[in-house]
């Protein structure tokens, strides 16, 4: 854990002091506009702005895996701590007696629910923007199962005889 919140701190300082780079901070102001039609720099300042900014975007994700490990770390000690309280033991106790169980229910809900997704995916990704990528597919059906249903709203057609702009017809999506 202080290893992770060194390398964390780490990585913030590499990110801050990359984007005070002399190279971004000549073509880009204040508001973060350009300063200057990217057709008239040069193909080697170009390249030499591609490869700051490549780095830094390698950076800023190596921060963010890091936070993520922090905070897993942070909570692992957590359920630690949890052992020496008998009341609070019974929270890992049933995470333990339970792990098998989980781990059946989360593999056959996968199992129904990525597919779910693809299909949505893959039928209307080029109709409906929430579903326009995997990804963004898999969290639109988190989404709705959360219950939250007022993107449909936005996309649902008012007639069933109406069609999607691919040609599809609305009535599939009810």
């Amino acid at each position: 854990s202080i290893f992770l919140s060194i390398s964390v701190m780490a990585l913030w300082v590499v990110c801050i002091v990359g984007t005070e780079d002399g190279n971004l901070k000549e073509i880009v102001d204040t508001k973060g506009l350009l300063k200057q039609d990217p057709m008239s720099i040069s193909n080697d300042k170009l390249i030499l702005i591609f490869d700051k900014v490549e780095f830094l975007r390698k950076q800023y994700t190596g921060l963010q895996v890091a936070m993520a490990l922090n905070t897993c770390s942070i909570v692992m000690k957590f359920f630690k701590a949890f052992q020496s309280n008998p009341k609070l033991k019974v929270v890992t106790d049933t995470f333990k007696e339970a792990a098998e169980d989980l781990a059946h229910f989360f593999i056959i809900f996968l199992t129904m629910f990525l597919p779910f997704t693809i299909i949505g995916h893959i039928l209307f990704g080029n109709d409906i923007e929430e579903l326009g990528s995997v990804t963004s597919s898999i969290s639109t059906g988190i989404s709705l199962l959360m219950g939250d249903f007022g993107w449909y709203m936005d996309v649902a057609p008012q007639y069933m005889s109406d069609k999607l702009p691919s040609g599809m017809p609305a009535l599939v999506l009810f």
